[in-house]
């Protein structure tokens, strides 16, 4: 039940800071085939484009942004992430952008513990250590030797298979052909939606919000504090910059989430520190209000020629800090399924087989943790709390040696 970070989503319309790194190219109006199309450019966009370059594919990149975006404040790419970047050689300039995270807890809203890890117990059971890092360096490090392959102001609207080929429509009225399509289109996927249609999103009650403290961060360990139907957490990303997030149950829309520092100061009144002094160290223009929304997990991604990849296949609830490093996990393993499967629709399907049981494993426990974090009942809490602090930490180790493992995961499923 170790909770390392907040990862929650925009709605459609969320206007964000964008990350120039990346020259514009025009729109593809040729029929360009023998080339997979990736939509959308994050995390899991990013990095399949690098999979599949590594599995010599050819590939393109499709962002209806103008340039490469940078949503959110803080995220971590925990040891699992790692190790599958590390196997594309992407996971170096990720740790060098970030804050190696050595510890990690749970208290209470007053401080008291109720589970704690120091990382470095874990030793040689665990191949990288779990870096926390701001979503705009983490997206930067992504992009670094993309620039061929992205196009940007490419909003696709509509998406047809044929037996040879997937066809892309975008906004424009331009229209290009691929071998095959990755919908990495997020939390409100075209791509989904072409297969599957329209269906709700689920909201279980809670709203988030989220910033970057300047301050000193020696001395802070990554921590989430648990109250009566409300969280707090704070992740150190550099010496002088601190990642916080919080929690609290709300009506979906609701109105209080402005002004956002008021509001925050007032519910968090008598936290424990630095709740307060987080706060007071970030401007008040960038804090980021959201609610928390996922999907109900699903049997199937795809069908024929197309595929999803990360919040458009699996999107989940923060409370295992895993929606960014599950999107990674399956970009590495679309990447193979296509080095080894010749036929372009078998492939797929293998990919989705190896990595469904998984994804859909995180969904469901950052979901049902979710629910337990967020109880009111005095007594409900007391007993939660009671049972947090009586895990023995071998326990929890062997948990997160087991989550952490990506390599031994993927060989169970791939023999």
């Amino acid at each position: 039940m170790l909770i390392l970070l907040q990862k929650c989503e925009y709605p459609p319309h969320h206007t964000s800071p964008i990350i120039p790194t990346v020259a514009r190219r025009p729109l593809l109006q040729e029929k360009t085939m023998k080339e997979v199309a990736i939509i959308g450019a994050g995390i899991g966009g990013l990095t399949a484009a690098h999979a599949l370059l590594k599995a010599g594919i050819n590939v393109r990149v499709f962002e209806r942004a103008p340039q490469l975006r940078a949503l959110g404040a803080g995220i971590t790419m925990q040891a699992n992430a790692m190790e599958a970047l590390a196997s594309l050689g992407l996971a170096e300039r990720v740790h060098d952008k970030g804050h190696t995270i050595d510890r990690a807890q749970i208290t209470t809203w007053k401080g008291s513990p109720l589970q704690s890890l120091d990382f470095g117990s874990l030793g040689q059971k665990i191949a990288w250590p779990g870096v926390a890092i701001h979503r705009r360096a983490l997206i930067h490090a992504l992009a670094e030797g993309l620039q061929d392959v992205l196009v940007f102001n490419a909003s696709a609207t509509h998406i047809e298979q044929r037996d040879d080929a997937v066809h892309i429509t975008f906004e424009d009225g331009t229209q290009t052909s691929f071998t095959a399509l990755i919908g990495c289109d997020g939390l409100h996927s075209v791509v989904r939606r072409s297969l599957l249609g329209d269906e709700p999103l689920r909201y279980d009650g809670y709203t988030s919000w989220r910033g970057v403290a300047t301050m000193p961060s020696k001395g802070l360990a990554t921590t989430e504090m648990w109250g009566a139907g409300k969280r707090f957490g704070l992740v150190p990303i550099a010496t002088d910059k601190v990642y916080w997030f919080a929690v609290a149950e709300a009506p979906q829309n609701s109105p209080a989430k402005d002004p956002a520092l008021e509001h925050l100061l007032a519910m968090f009144e008598g936290w424990a520190a630095p709740v307060e002094e987080l706060l007071h160290a970030t401007s008040p223009a960038d804090i980021i209000a959201t609610d928390c929304l996922d999907r109900p997990p699903i049997p199937t991604w795809g069908r024929g020629r197309v595929t999803l990849l990360g919040d458009a296949a699996h999107p989940m609830m923060f409370n295992f800090g895993q929606g960014g490093c599950q999107a990674v996990e399956s970009a590495v393993v679309l990447g193979r399924a296509l080095q080894t499967t010749p036929n372009i629709e078998q492939a797929l399907r293998l990919y989705e087989r190896q990595r469904i049981a998984r994804a859909n494993l995180f969904v469901k426990r950052s979901f049902d943790t979710g629910r337990i974090a967020q109880w009111k009942n005095p007594l409900a809490r007391g007993i939660r709390n009671l049972g947090m602090r009586l895990i023995p930490t071998a326990l929890v180790q062997r948990a997160l040696v087991e989550q952490y493992g990506f390599e031994a995961w993927y060989q169970s499923v791939s023999t």
